[in-house]
């Protein structure tokens, strides 16, 4: 009401003015528009508009508009922003007696340095150092053949990966090992994000709004995490109408619908399923995983300023394979059956045009269990239930503050059988002895933050805060100091700085053994440097250390300590086109990742140390002309990886032991590497109408064009007749190989 008041007074003043201004002629121009959510298209109350080194601004009305009267002719940068929304600085030129039209789209903001982000619906501009956003088209043409937007995140610089089509796809940031990334579905924490242990990711591009990938140096919003945090928002359904699609791609199938239940709420239904295996059935003579997940989303806005979301995923994988006549010492049975059930509710509000807030309540149950040969079996269940309060307060023009909370509580049961002797691993021979654990325990967790950003000149804005963060189990608090800074050197040209301190929890089966057990630490320091050298590229530099403290080392079976450390450094350029119908980025990342655990007489190459990382993405979109012609392409997209090799400990000869058998001998931990990796990809997009209302879309892809025969481990065989009684033989990633797939939408 304040706000309709105030824009309907400065629309009578104005009124006023440009009678003045008519009777004793005019020496000024306006600039007028519309403010709307990128999202939504619903226009944003509340924005402020500020024509920068002047005394103009304004505020836009209920219906999103505005307009800035008495402007000098002459070129101004506007800038518009509102809490909770990602400002935007434009350029524009106002001419003497005429109007200038502006009207802007805001994204919700989910800005914080250093981090790349993934927008599927806004090509925005750069803001920080190692971010960015690419078109949901461009998501969707990088994804692969596993449609995983994930393998997108593979070409950032500082991300590695096995990069093998069917290998485990976990993504490690700037030398940290896996387990150190904090993944989140709609801010629900997500402990194993991955089908078929790792070769695909559970996140449904079809349904994403965002993916926010921070690689260090983020801010006290977010803990519990050593590395880097990715949270994937869904996106909302359509408000307009009823769409949706089926698609059949290289492994799965899929379809979805969406569309608005009133002119206030909409819906937004996604599901997948693979089918090779109903394909072979009970014929395939090796095992076969399948897995099955389902989304939804339903949005409601009650009033101005308040939105509500519900969302839910559910997800099912499993392996269920006999054998018929298994090989000696091979098992005759394995099963395996996870699920994965997260539902949340949010509610975001801006209860005045300086405070903003959201609010999320959620929860989870993941269960997972798995059966080979008589011998192996376990099983874990878990339940999660949490909430999580944000707030942003603009407490004065170069003041913002941000504060919020989490709590968790969690219940984790795991039990199961493994064999006494790790190398009595036969699954078949009833005369291996075995160990049975059962395992469960109850924990809560709880963390806040307070964090400022200070504009202290226009060129200058520097950020710091802190949180804390509480574990029942061990009974530990951690506090975490953070601090950022922003610097303009040009209007096209900034340095960015950050430090801090970054804690995450024991996991709870450790803490059980040891219970003075502590939290890992790991201090980030990152300078960059970004310039916009044109409308269409932009680039970045960025250097970082990680250094390491009271990682948890596994000193025997029943001693656990904090006498791990490490450090990981290292620089990263980054290059990318933004415009064009040529768009793509080339990255490259030289970094270095050493550990050193208990007893070691000196620190060694991490497991997820890779020096060199050159990675290239490019797409070209074809003209509208060319695109009517069914033979014409829409899209041709390359992905391509250059990697040097990952360190491994070889296996350098073999003994016998007391029983006859062979004992494998190591080497020098970390001591030799892989040979060097490469892995260029290539896809070709068409785009039909088969009718008014339905288009299609279809798609080849050739996975390794080069079809070169990278080494992803070996495979040891011992006797006698080979040198030092050991044979290495190396396997290999997945040749070349093409496919392709089809979808068809409404």
């Amino acid at each position: 009401m304040v706000i309709a008041r105030m824009t309907k007074l400065t629309s009578i003043l104005g009124s006023v003015l440009f009678l003045v201004h008519a009777a004793f002629g005019q020496t000024t121009g306006q600039i007028s528009g519309t403010v709307t959510d990128e999202a939504t298209q619903e226009p944003l109350a509340g924005v402020k508009i500020v024509i920068v080194e002047t005394t103009l601004e304004t505020m836009t009305g209920q219906d999103g508009s505005y307009t800035l009267i008495d402007v000098p002719p002459g070129q101004y940068e506007i800038k518009i922003s509102r809490i909770g929304y990602e400002s935007v600085s434009l350029s524009t030129t106002v001419s003497l007696n005429e109007g200038t039209k502006l009207n802007i789209s805001l994204t919700e903001s989910i800005i914080s340095m250093p981090k790349v982000v993934v927008s599927a619906e806004k090509l925005a501009e750069r803001t920080s150092v190692s971010d960015m956003a690419l078109t949901k088209r461009m998501l969707q043409s990088r994804h692969g053949l596993m449609e995983d937007p994930l393998r997108v995140i593979q070409t950032m610089p500082g991300v590695t990966t096995l990069g093998d089509l069917f290998s485990p796809s976990q993504i490690y940031i700037r030398g940290g090992a896996p387990e150190e990334n904090l993944f989140m579905l709609d801010w629900v924490r997500v402990y194993w994000p991955w089908y078929f242990g790792g070769m695909k990711s559970i996140y449904n591009t079809d349904i994403v709004e965002t993916v926010e990938l921070l690689t260090g140096g983020f801010s006290a919003k977010y803990g519990n995490a050593l590395s880097s945090v990715l949270n994937i928002t869904t996106r909302e359904g359509n408000r307009e109408r009823i769409s949706g699609d089926f698609s059949f791609g290289f492994i799965n199938t899929q379809g979805r619908v969406e569309g608005p239940l009133t002119s206030k709420a909409s819906y937004l239904v996604t599901g997948r399923r693979t089918y090779l295996d109903l394909i072979l059935k009970e014929s395939a003579e090796f095992p076969v995983p399948s897995f099955a997940d389902f989304n939804f989303k339903f949005s409601y806005e009650p009033a101005a300023g308040h939105h509500i979301d519900v969302n839910g995923f559910l997800s099912k994988e499993n392996v269920d394979f006999i054998a018929a006549d298994p090989d000696p010492g091979s098992p005759d049975r394995i099963l395996t059956d996870g699920n994965l059930n997260t539902q949340s509710i949010e509610w975001k509000a801006l209860f005045n045009t300086n405070l903003y807030s959201r609010l999320s309540l959620l929860r989870a149950r993941p269960t997972y269990s798995v059966g080979v040969g008589r011998n192996l079996n376990f099983e874990i269940d878990g339940s999660t239930v949490g909430v999580r309060e944000d707030l942003t307060w603009e407490l004065h023009p170069n003041h913002e503050l941000k504060t919020g909370f989490e709590l968790t509580q969690t219940t984790f049961e795991t039990s199961g059988n493994i064999p006494l002797d790790p190398s009595e691993i036969d699954p078949t021979d009833t005369s291996v002895q075995l160990t049975s654990y059962d395992f469960s325990e109850d924990t809560w967790s709880g963390g806040g933050y307070l964090q400022n950003s200070w504009e202290l000149l226009p060129v200058l804005t520097l950020t710091g805060g802190g949180r804390f963060d509480y574990f029942s189990l061990n009974e530990k608090t951690d506090l975490s100091p953070r601090f950022s800074i922003h610097y303009k050197l040009d209007s096209k040209t900034a340095l960015r700085g950050a430090w801090g301190h970054y804690y995450q929890f024991p996991n709870s089966q450790d803490v059980a053994r040891e219970p003075e057990l502590q939290s890992s630490l790991a201090i980030h320091y990152i300078v960059g440097i970004s310039r916009e050298f044109n409308n269409a590229f932009h680039g970045w530099v960025e250097v970082y250390q990680k250094d390491y403290q009271n990682l948890v080392v596994v000193n025997t079976l029943e001693d656990y300590s904090n006498d791990g450390h490490g450090f990981a450094r290292g620089i990263e350029f980054f290059l990318r086109k933004k415009t064009g119908s040529l768009v793509g980025w080339l990255s490259y990342a030289l970094s270095v990742a050493k550990r050193k655990w208990y007893l070691d007489t000196q620190e060694y190459d991490f497991d997820f140390d890779q020096r060199h990382l050159l990675s290239l993405t490019l797409s070209y979109n074809f003209p509208e002309s060319y695109k009517s012609k069914w033979y014409m392409p829409a899209v041709i997209a390359l992905t391509s990886r250059y990697a040097s090799g990952r360190p491994y400990t070889p296996i350098v000869s073999a003994e016998r032991n007391l029983n006859g058998g062979w004992v494998p001998v190591r080497g020098e931990t970390n001591s030799r590497r892989f040979p060097f990796f490469e892995n260029p990809n290539l896809r070709v997009e068409w785009q039909f109408s088969m009718s008014r209302k339905l288009q299609g879309t279809s798609f080849i892809e050739i996975w390794n064009v080069s079809n070169r025969r990278n080494v992803l481990g070996f495979s040891y065989q011992y006797g006698e007749e080979y040198l030092n009684n050991v044979n290495a033989q190396p396997y290999y990633t997945t040749p070349f190989l093409l496919a392709g797939g089809f979808s068809i939408g409404f």
